[in-house]
Parts: structure tokens; sequence; C-alpha cells
């Protein structure tokens, strides 16, 4: 699906948007005056301990391409993350055996 960024920088916008502003336009057909097509990029390779989201494109010699932004994750996040190698941890901890713990913790 394209995703696009409209003259008033307002992004992201998609083929309805446009379809606001021109009802007759179609995927292909030239966009509105100021409207551009974002290019769109995988995000980048992060660790464990960070994650990524998206912020506004730039335009890069005539093409807008989407940007993304790396952050660590936070102390909850992580929390969170790691919550099944905790729980298992501290189940084989007090006994539990690797055949219960894998029985618990199939598929994770």
């Amino acid at each position: 699906m394209s995703v696009y960024i409209n003259d008033l920088g307002e992004y992201p916008r998609y083929m309805g948007d446009v379809q606001l502003v021109m009802p007759e336009w179609q995927s292909g057909d030239a966009l509105p005056i100021g409207w551009s097509e974002v290019v769109e990029v995988l995000g980048p390779s992060v660790d464990e301990t960070q994650t990524y989201y998206e912020v506004a494109p730039i335009e890069i010699d005539g093409v807008w391409t989407q940007q993304w932004e790396v952050r660590e994750l936070t102390e909850e996040e992580l929390a969170i993350r790691n919550a099944p190698r905790t729980a298992r941890e501290k189940l084989a901890g007090i006994g539990l055996t690797s055949y219960e713990l894998d029985a618990l913790f199939r598929g994770r």
C-alpha cells in the first residue's frame, strides 16, 4: 500500500486522503499539486534492548523517504519482554524439572 505526504506536510496520508482532495484519483494517476509518494524502507536492525519507531519522512534528492528512530527499551518494557525467561528461571530455581518447564513453556 502506498503512503503519501500532502502539501501541508501531513503524514501519513493514504489513497482515501488523496481522493478527498481529488475524488476521481486512482493509484497511478498524477498526485495533486504538493502531494508526494513516500518511499517505504525497512526499519533498522536493533538489539534485544532496543526498539524503533517511525518519524516524519525526509526529502532526499527530491524523493520523500520514510525514516525511523531507534531508542532503548524502558525497564518496564525489558521486564515484559523478559518475563517468560524470568519465570522459567524462577521455576527452575524452586525445583521444576526441564520436562515440567518444557510442558509449561511449550511454544515460547
